[in-house]
């Protein structure tokens, strides 16, 4: 938290309050530590709530002033004079968010000619096509947009947020698909560029390698889909030159190891959640292990995508604690992999039996069958599972 930033954000004299200060030696006013409060309660937020994936947004008015289907390429308002200056500083805050791991994508009614002669021939541009994710250009509605967006990127449409300038467009999102966030451009629009500065939507507690390279991770993505195509799916799987590999969690993974484990819903057995220091402790204790799985195929790499804390409950127990996987490396038998891999180490560490637990939420109905479908009995007084290594 830093107090001296705050500070120097609301204002040294508007800050302080001398007579709590002298009444007793708390020199703050209401007002600031209602900012303290709000600072905190971001940072908390960080560490267990996931940030949005995606920030769609429309073009005209939106990305640079003007019509581009009616003002042209030379007439729209872009560049280094107000209003176009505006529209170029909210262009640099969308590609710092993306450079942070948040994927761009548009939403606009035009033709798509026009929007990529924009992209690709205005020198005052500052995004460019290599920054979009996912163009949806045309005359159909907005919702149907991103519902296209959110399966083309593998999303929910909670993870969006949509920016527009037509507040008709705004309300009928807001009607049909009430999990986006709506923003509506302001009529001020030097507004604009600082519009979602300070919403906490996009707070990560720690950049990793996999946020840097999430856009470009989902072209490669899109890709293997391309690729996909036509084919059984054992011959796709054959096609990808999968290589897996699983290996104990060190310092350096810790940040993306609990990212995960705080962030992953869907295919997460027991969604327990923990910080960094709770895990790095974890590492340190006997009988206590931390996996963790990295994949890459011809196309490219997927990152850390898989975690699972496993620990020795006796001589001859071991107990899976924790085991989940990002939804983006599911479909391709590494969850498979990844057991075997944890069933063979706790073999090797003297172990005779592997026992699992699935605790059912709301989202991750799909690890249901999960032990079952693995060779392991349920045990009715517990309701776990257990195998034999």
């Amino acid at each position: 938290l830093d107090m001296n930033g705050l500070l120097l954000q609301e204002g040294f004299a508007c800050s302080h309050d001398a007579r709590k200060w002298y009444l007793y030696k708390q020199p703050y006013t209401e007002a600031f530590w209602a900012k303290v409060g709000e600072q905190t309660s971001r940072i908390i937020a960080a560490e267990f709530v996931s940030a949005k994936k995606c920030i769609v947004f429309d073009c005209d008015n939106t990305i640079w002033g003007g019509i581009i289907g009616e003002d042209g390429l030379s007439g729209i308002e872009l560049g280094e004079d107000f209003p176009g200056n505006t529209f170029r500083d909210f262009q640099k805050y969308l590609l710092h968010l993306r450079n942070r791991g948040i994927l761009l994508a548009i939403a606009s009614r035009n033709n798509k000619e026009d929007v990529v002669e924009v992209f690709e021939k205005h020198d005052a541009m500052i995004l460019s096509l290599e920054h979009i994710s996912v163009i949806e250009a045309h005359w159909n509605s907005k919702v149907e947009s991103l519902k296209n967006i959110a399966a083309a990127l593998n999303i929910g449409a909670d993870s969006l947020v949509f920016i527009d300038d037509n507040p008709k467009e705004i309300s009928e999102v807001q009607a049909r698909l009430p999990e986006v966030t709506c923003f509506l451009v302001p009529e001020e629009i030097a507004f604009l560029p600082n519009m979602l500065r300070g919403t906490g939507l996009f707070d990560i507690t720690e950049i990793t390698d996999e946020d840097r390279a999430r856009a470009e991770m989902m072209k490669a993505e899109q890709k293997r889909k391309k690729v996909s195509a036509g084919q059984s799916e054992e011959d796709f799987l054959r096609s990808l030159e999968l290589v897996i590999n699983v290996f104990e969690a060190e310092p350096i993974h810790m940040a993306r190891v609990t990212q995960l484990i705080n962030k992953t819903n869907q295919f997460n057995l027991t969604t327990i959640r923990r910080t960094q220091d709770e895990l790095e402790a974890m590492v340190s204790i006997d009988h206590t292990h931390v996996f963790a799985m990295d994949m890459e195929d011809r196309f490219g790499k997927y990152g850390l995508v898989g975690v699972a804390i496993v620990k020795k409950t006796s001589e001859e127990e071991w107990f899976i604690d924790t085991f989940l996987m990002s939804c983006r490396a599911l479909g391709r038998g590494a969850e498979t992999s990844f057991l075997a891999k944890i069933a063979s180490a706790v073999k090797y560490y003297g172990g005779k039996t592997l026992r699992g637990e699935y605790r059912p939420t709301k989202k991750n109905a799909l690890a249901k069958d999960f032990y079952r479908n693995h060779g392991f009995d349920r045990e009715d007084a517990s309701g776990q599972w257990i195998a034999s290594v």
